[in-house]
């Protein structure tokens, strides 16, 4: 699902010695494979959403909203493109129901996917990062895979994933922009989609 925010910042990308909890730094520099958007996938992305949006009004009718109609619909298409990269079938289960979106190798998946405001240009420096808010539920995930979609909604590049626990000992920041404190991981510290099919 959505739920994640980006930020390209390459100079403040952490060193070495910074002593980030995510394991050995990934290649700096690197290639991210891309899915494009059919109409397939924009189709069942929106049927799903207006599922979801009608059963999340029903039951979180007295809780914040952390997503909106549009950024379900936005989640799921993410979802949708990594179920094709991924070769499995492009069935959408039901979030709120499962607390993650898709099981690979054994392995609960939540896909969290965002936009971009300009195309993706490859290849992605360590500095390029994405934000996931501290209020996410993710007690029955094991990994987190994120996605990017152009401006267009016309392609969505799979950037990289990491496991939950790696997650949670990200760095927590605060920007302006945003609801609620988020774990700050950066590009870098993600592990390749190929290292997820090969593990």
């Amino acid at each position: 699902m959505s739920g994640s925010r980006e930020q390209k910042t390459p100079s403040d990308a952490p060193s070495a010695r910074d002593g980030y909890p995510h394991g050995r730094k990934r290649k700096m520099n690197r290639y991210v494979p891309s899915i494009e958007i059919d109409e397939e996938i924009r189709e069942k992305a929106k049927k799903q959403a207006d599922i979801c949006w009608r059963e999340m009004n029903k039951s979180w009718a007295k809780e914040p909203r952390l997503f909106t109609d549009d950024s379900f619909r936005k989640g799921f298409i993410g979802e949708l493109a990594t179920r094709r990269y991924l070769g499995l079938p492009l069935i959408l289960k039901n979030y709120l129901d499962l607390g993650y979106d898709l099981l690979y190798n054994g392995q609960r998946i939540d896909v969290k996917t965002s936009m971009i405001y300009e195309p993706l240009r490859q290849p992605l420096t360590g500095g390029f990062r994405v934000f996931v808010s501290v209020k996410e539920k993710l007690g029955m995930v094991d990994i987190l895979l994120f996605t990017k979609l152009e401006p267009d909604e016309s392609k969505a590049h799979l950037i990289g994933w990491i496991w939950r626990e790696d997650l949670e000992k990200a760095p927590i920041v605060q920007m302006g922009n945003m609801p609620c404190p988020a774990y700050n991981v950066y590009f870098s510290y993600m592990k390749p989609i190929e290292d997820l099919i090969s593990d």
